[in-house]
């Protein structure tokens, strides 16, 4: 079979730089490495995953390209601009107060096309992921080569999760307009370096509280959520967690939201548990379907479906948030994520 896996981009990696278009050099090597494994198989029919796979690479490659060749924010084709005191400046400013459903369209450009590259790219890794359980079954190489890049997929929906945040915050009238401005601030530079791997400021913090969420059991006992908090700090959440749960412990909104994302269950099915406790002391996870938030247990969930899970429990969240805001329901009107990336930015952790 025809190895055609070393396909060069247009602009080659470079040691300074670190990174192939998007993808860090430790993600190129590792889909090098796969396309080589494949290229180098006597089952010709795997010539068809190889094709796939370069052709994938190839076109995020040169939609990063164009992605980069759009006007950088902070030009005046950007749309963007700092003033002396290095807050927002000219149109860009007045996003903020722009209708929030047409929000995202008044964006810059480049912006616009890094946001839909990481749609891409969890895409490419979604794929090689199947790919590498069909074709590798369970033999150690394929083990190994699924670990790594369910690893890198995860931090593409991450990315995408902090990205949509940033939106949420900016897009809320009922935070202050400062905290929007530098919502839109870091929604505008968050596509500026040459890779998008590494996020900046508040996303590693973010990363930790949900890869920690991943793996915390559910206990509920008193419903204080005590039990599950200290459970994700053993799994590695940042200590800030912590520390804005234990200064905002008497605010409604925040107890409503916590324990829905603590507990994996919505505000309303809580509810019904508040009244099981206030009979019996003490309730169980009985009788509720801790998977419909999308957060799917036992030992043999994969990496991606984990990652994929969380983002389901962000997403449905933020719909039912929204909804009670509309309808101006009881319950979070904001999700436990969005009022933590508030408290970063307003500490500029």
């Amino acid at each position: 079979m025809e190895n055609n896996t070393h396909l060069p981009p247009e602009d080659p990696p470079s040691e300074e730089r670190g990174s192939v278009g998007p993808f860090t050099m430790e993600e190129y090597e590792l889909v090098e490495d796969i396309l080589e494994a494949l290229a180098s198989s006597d089952d010709d029919s795997y010539s068809v995953y190889v094709n796939v796979i370069v052709e994938k690479l190839n076109r995020i490659l040169r939609f990063h390209a164009l992605a980069l060749d759009m006007p950088e924010p902070g030009s005046a084709m950007g749309g963007f601009a700092q003033n002396e005191e290095g807050g927002l400046s000219g149109i860009f400013k007045e996003i903020v107060l722009f209708n929030p459903h047409d929000f995202e369209l008044r964006l810059p450009s480049r912006t616009i096309f890094g946001k839909a590259l990481i749609d891409l790219e969890i895409s490419f890794w979604g794929f090689l992921s199947f790919g590498i359980e069909r074709v590798f079954d369970h033999t150690e190489m394929g083990i190994g080569f699924l670990k790594s890049v369910e690893k890198h997929l995860s931090a593409r929906v991450y990315n995408r999760m902090t990205a949509e945040l940033l939106v949420s915050v900016a897009t809320n009238g009922a935070v202050d307009r400062t905290i929007r401005e530098k919502s839109v601030n870091y929604l505008a530079r968050l596509w500026e370096d040459n890779t998008i791997h590494a996020m900046r400021n508040f996303a590693p913090l973010m990363e930790s509280i949900w890869n920690a969420r991943k793996e915390a059991k559910v206990v509920m006992g008193t419903m204080m959520g005590i039990q599950e908090m200290f459970d994700m700090q053993i799994h590695g959440a940042t200590h800030y967690f912590l520390d804005f749960f234990a200064e905002h412990a008497e605010d409604e909104e925040v107890r409503g939201a916590f324990r829905e994302f603590l507990f994996g269950a919505t505000y309303e099915e809580l509810a019904g548990k508040d009244r099981e406790r206030r009979t019996k002391g003490v309730v169980t996870t009985s009788g509720m379907d801790l998977t419909s938030m999308g957060l799917r247990k036992g030992g043999d969930t994969t990496m991606r479906e984990k990652a994929l899970g969380i983002y389901r429990f962000f997403t449905k969240r933020k719909l039912e948030a929204q909804a009670r805001f509309i309808a101006k329901a009881p319950g979070p009107k904001q999700t436990a994520e969005e009022l933590l990336l508030i408290y970063f930015i307003e500490n500029n952790l």
